[in-house]
């Protein structure tokens, strides 16, 4: 069995880099932690060679990026919570907008888990941010309100309750379920 400890990160690829780190900074007030450029891609490339490690696949793309873009920013990783990230993917080429994700298979939102969601949205409001939903009780007894990011990634906010089935577990049949 896994021991999945916590999650790590999620990727996006990203249109506006400034909008989304003012948003995800300056708003939410999370952390840009560092940037990956090209350089730190030739570093390692040099690294592994040197050890004799065979690079993946998915690096030899990188690599060549890197070598065409020295000084290129890459990725920058934004803070959550600790060791927790959101990856923003700077695109150098034109790309398609996501259609709207709730209606498609695959990604449909990020939740946040906050320790007091009257706080957070009054964080939001002051910072600029017009929630698309007002604080609510969810169908799973959890408070929840709703924003979309510049780019219109929906995000949710949460606080559990006592009665939250993310802490309790919940079967139709109305017994607890502890795994």
């Amino acid at each position: 069995m896994i021991k999945i400890c916590s999650y790590s990160h999620i990727g996006f690829n990203v249109k506006n880099m400034e909008k989304m780190l003012e948003f995800y900074c300056s708003k939410l007030g999370m952390r840009e932690k560092f940037t990956l450029t090209t350089d730190d891609i030739l570093d390692f490339s040099r690294y592994e060679e040197s050890q004799g490690i065979v690079p993946s696949p998915h690096s030899k793309v990188y690599i060549e990026s890197a070598k065409a873009h020295p000084g290129r920013p890459l990725i920058t990783y934004v803070e959550m919570a600790t060791n927790q990230f959101l990856e923003f993917f700077y695109c150098y080429e034109d790309l398609k907008d996501c259609p709207e994700m709730s209606r498609y298979y695959g990604y449909q939102h990020l939740a946040i888990q906050v320790e007091n969601l009257e706080d957070t949205w009054e964080t939001i409001i002051k910072n600029g941010i017009v929630p698309d939903s007002p604080i609510n009780m969810g169908p799973d007894f959890t408070k929840q309100f709703w924003v979309h990011d510049p780019e219109g990634n929906r995000i949710e906010f949460m606080e559990y309750t006592s009665r939250s089935f993310q802490v309790l577990g919940h079967r139709r049949d109305g017994a607890q379920d502890f795994c």
